[in-house]
């Protein structure tokens, strides 16, 4: 795992919501939890939230946002409540295991 210069791990929250209703309050929470989890490691920092929320979940322009910031060396974890807020399709999930794989070895 890399680190930056503050030697703190950058970890970054990837949160996908579905459905037509309100997923404002399921975010809040999720966005909550993680929160408490990063606060209580003392070398970890929050590089950010992504979050794809509604009915246009599937599109997932966030997790995109999130991969470019891997790519650009800004991002050293990345935390999800489970692997399917990725991708729920096998394939596209392991595109995205693999090149973040990739990444951490760079």
């Amino acid at each position: 795992m890399n680190q930056n210069k503050s030697g703190k791990t950058r970890v970054a929250v990837y949160i996908r919501i579905g459905g037509s209703g309100d997923c404002t309050s399921a975010f809040e929470v999720q966005k909550a939890r993680f929160s408490e989890t990063i606060h209580q490691h003392i070398d970890w920092e929050l590089a950010g939230f992504y979050a794809d929320l509604g009915s246009d979940s599937r599109k997932q322009p966030n997790l995109g946002r999130l991969m470019a910031d891997c790519r650009a060396g800004r991002v050293d974890l990345v935390v999800t409540k489970s692997t399917s807020r990725i991708s729920r399709d096998m394939n596209a999930l392991m595109r995205v295991v693999r090149e973040l794989a990739y990444l951490s070895r760079l």
